[in-house]
């Protein structure tokens, strides 16, 4: 008995130890990683703060094919979330709780398959110079007095996730790589000297949907009165855009073809576009999927500090009758700049 009561005793004072040892250890256990990117935090932080850029340097859809993730409008605001499925990633969703602008931003993960579990995870940025140290943090939480198992456990953990925030951080450090190389979003993007150019143009307000059958209806009278007036082209025929407006699906934009010389038709109007540095983009792909290469001029000027000036010219360089093949209809978009 009195074998049995020193055991007690023992065992007793150890759970004591343990309970008052778990009163001041951390209640979450934290797994991170980090990278420095030549790159400022105002270059980085959209990456960061906007799931429709982490899906570029995200490894889990590297990981599984099968993953779908569907990101809500709010995009890049407190609030929005990222969901997704997959074979081997499950089923959840996360969601932003916390954004310091050019610092950090925290956000919650739900599991929801193959099993349930709450997580936060926070990115911050830490600016040095014109380094930007980017560090990657998973918080698990173990409510007390269960958080005296971490430092059990948290090897396990590390190893698990840890290779999948380096691949991360790696696969962001490559794009912010190929941004400084003026690479953005797969498309090169030029400098340049825009020669400047006067168009026969046809300028209104048109709806997204009707644009095809606008520019059906002009260039052909546009390229009569060229021809007509003696004038010559120049160029191929393009959209000169002023306002893109996407809530109200409509721009206000002008038809119209460049040329030498001199032209006019009752209707249209001289447009000239003055000579100045400017940025572009060979666009290659249907017309309706050139957004990308918007957004990515986008990206382009935040990054570089720029200012677009109006209007944004596209230029139709193939001509669809003559190439059935919409992958390799050219677009040369050029954006012209204020400085």
């Amino acid at each position: 008995m009195k074998t049995l009561k020193t055991i007690g005793i023992v065992l007793g004072s150890l759970i004591l130890l343990a309970l008052l040892a778990a009163l001041v250890m951390p209640k979450d256990a934290v797994i991170e990683r980090s990278v420095t990117i030549q790159a400022s935090a105002d270059q980085i932080f959209d990456h960061v703060k906007m799931f429709n850029k982490r899906e570029a340097w995200y490894p889990w859809g590297r990981n599984d094919k099968s993953m779908k993730a569907e990101i809500s409008e709010n995009d890049g605001t407190v609030g929005a979330s990222r969901s997704w499925v997959g074979d081997s990633v499950g089923e959840g969703i996360q969601t932003i709780t916390r954004i310091v602008d050019k610092q950090t931003v925290e956000t919650e993960l739900k599991f929801t398959k193959p099993e349930e579990s709450k997580v936060n995870t926070a990115i911050s940025l830490e600016a040095d110079g014109k380094d930007t140290k980017v560090t990657w943090a998973f918080k698990v939480p173990f409510g007390y007095p269960m958080n005296i198992l971490i430092p059990f456990v948290k090897s396990d953990m590390d190893a698990s996730i840890g290779p999948d925030f380096e691949k991360g951080l790696s696969l962001l450090k490559d794009i912010l790589g190929q941004e400084a190389k003026g690479i953005f979003g797969g498309y090169q993007i030029k400098t340049v000297n825009f020669p400047g150019r006067q168009y026969l143009g046809k300028r209104d307000k048109v709806k997204f949907e009707d644009l095809t059958a606008y520019f059906s209806e002009h260039f052909p009278a546009e390229v009569g009165a060229i021809m007509g007036s003696g004038a010559q082209m120049e160029g191929m025929p393009s959209g000169l855009y002023y306002v893109y407006d996407e809530a109200n699906g409509f721009t206000d934009m002008a038809a119209a073809i460049g040329f030498t010389g001199f032209a006019t038709k009752e209707g249209y109007e001289v447009i000239k576009v003055p000579a100045g540095k400017a940025i572009e983009i060979d666009y290659y792909g249907p017309y309706e999927e050139a957004d990308k290469a918007h957004y990515a001029i986008d990206d382009y000027m935040k990054f570089h500090q720029v200012t677009p000036k109006m209007p944004v010219i596209e230029e139709y360089v193939t001509d669809p009758g003559s190439e059935p093949d919409s992958k390799k209809w050219l677009t040369k978009i050029t954006y012209l700049l204020e400085n």
